[in-house]
């Protein structure tokens, strides 16, 4: 007590302050005269005693926002008052083992480690405290801290993607974390662990555009680095099914198209895409695609009937319409929808020369039914006799249904108003 009353009287008395300076390295009463030679210190400006006497104290306190307080303060004090740098760092790496997720203490403690321009040493620090650390969201936070620094400044990908992992065992498929090591695995085109990190994304997304575009990254990873062709197929499918119009899906999908065994599942996908963006050109398209993968006629005129509808109706273009029914005509010569069809067309754009050269070769040219060569030679008979005036085609028409069917009414009767016709010219 008799030293306290001294300093307060004469804080420079270099006996009382001696005497104290001998009596502090003891147990008793350390605190308190610590206190009074800190009071002492702070007058003469004295740094380095200020520091060892703030450390005594240190060792007898057990209060962690206490040591954490006089840690920092040591800290401030070295550097600035010391000029030494990593005293201060040093100082600042014990406050931070005080209380971890201090974010101010993290804030200088990185300062202090890129003034130093020593990185590493600040990366050791926290992976250190990271051994300690049974907090699972303060873990977390500390991993991916340590991960972005070993990234974005140090560029060690193994080491950055090492933690972003163990962030990851603490939230589970969290974006933040896995959309890092997305980018650290595409780097180093580990394509295996990446397709595993993309299934984990789509877990954690919610948004379907979003959605979309990673499973669009799935399917060209499996598709130009893994020859995945069907899991390609499934996951552009995906992409499609939540972002009709991703252009690269589509792309994509369409080249599938080359592969025969992927037509048909890759036409279910595309065609309602395209009719109800109305694109009707690139729908034509895929509809001549999937007329190669049809084996039965009627099925094939169908489709060609369609076709034609849209040439027509839908893009403007009748002379394709009456080409594509004229591909229909030579699968069912006896449809009569189709023979209706071509007929309009044909007055509508004189096209009956192209109509009968197109009836002839379907008469002459393939193994028709009775029926398909009764049909299409009786409509031929009258397009050639009607509108085109040539009464020789006509009959000839007329005689081929007769090869068939010679109790055919019709024809017969057509022969013979042609007969009587050329009669009475003659007369």
């Amino acid at each position: 007590g008799r030293y306290r009353l001294v300093i307060e009287l004469e804080p420079t008395h270099a006996g009382a302050r001696d005497a104290l300076e001998r009596l502090v390295r003891g147990d008793s009463h350390r605190e308190m005269i610590a206190a009074i030679l800190e009071q002492i210190y702070e007058v003469t400006g004295e740094v380095e005693p200020l520091v060892k006497v703030l450390e005594l104290r240190l060792e007898g306190m057990a209060d962690p926002p206490g040591r954490r307080g006089l840690l920092m303060r040591i800290s401030q004090l070295r550097e600035e008052g010391l000029d030494d740098l990593e005293g201060g760092f040093e100082a600042c790496a014990r406050a931070l083992k005080e209380d971890p997720a201090d974010l101010e203490v993290q804030r200088e403690l990185d300062r202090l480690a890129a003034v130093l321009e020593d990185l590493p040493r600040l990366i050791a620090v926290y992976e250190e405290r990271l051994k300690d650390i049974f907090d699972a969201t303060l873990s977390r936070a500390l991993h991916l801290k340590v991960a972005t620094l070993l990234e974005e400044v140090i560029g060690d990908d193994e080491g950055a993607g090492s933690h972003y992992r163990s962030a990851l065992d603490y939230e589970g498929d969290d974006l933040e974390p896995l959309r890092a090591l997305d980018r650290i695995l595409l780097r180093q085109e580990n394509w295996s662990d990446l397709l595993d990190v993309l299934d984990r994304e789509l877990g954690a997304l919610a948004d379907p555009a979003e959605q979309a575009d990673v499973y669009n990254r799935i399917g060209e990873i499996r598709i130009d680095v893994n020859g995945d062709l069907d899991g390609a197929f499934e996951a552009f499918r995906e992409a499609l099914e939540r972002e009709p119009g991703m252009e690269r899906a589509l792309s994509a999908m369409e080249r599938l198209l080359q592969e025969e065994t992927f037509k048909v599942p890759v036409l279910e996908v595309l065609e309602p895409i395209y009719e109800a963006d109305a694109d009707h050109a690139k729908l034509v398209e895929l509809l001549e695609i999937r007329l190669t993968t049809l084996s039965d006629p009627m099925d094939q005129t169908a489709l060609l009937e369609r076709i034609a509808t849209l040439y027509e109706t839908e893009l403007g273009e009748p002379i394709l319409a009456f080409d594509a029914l004229g591909r229909a005509l030579t699968e069912d010569p006896a449809s009569e929808p189709v023979l209706q069809q071509l007929e309009r067309l044909a007055e509508e754009g004189g096209r009956y020369e192209e109509l009968v050269a197109l009836a002839d070769g379907v008469l002459l040219g393939g193994d028709l039914s009775p029926n398909a060569i009764r049909v299409l030679g009786l409509k031929a008979a009258a397009w050639n006799g009607e509108k085109l005036n040539d009464i020789e085609r006509a009959q000839g028409c007329l005689k081929k249904v007769l090869e068939v069917d010679p109790d055919c009414r019709r024809a017969l009767e057509e022969l013979e108003k042609i007969f009587r016709a050329s009669f009475e010219m003659k007369e």
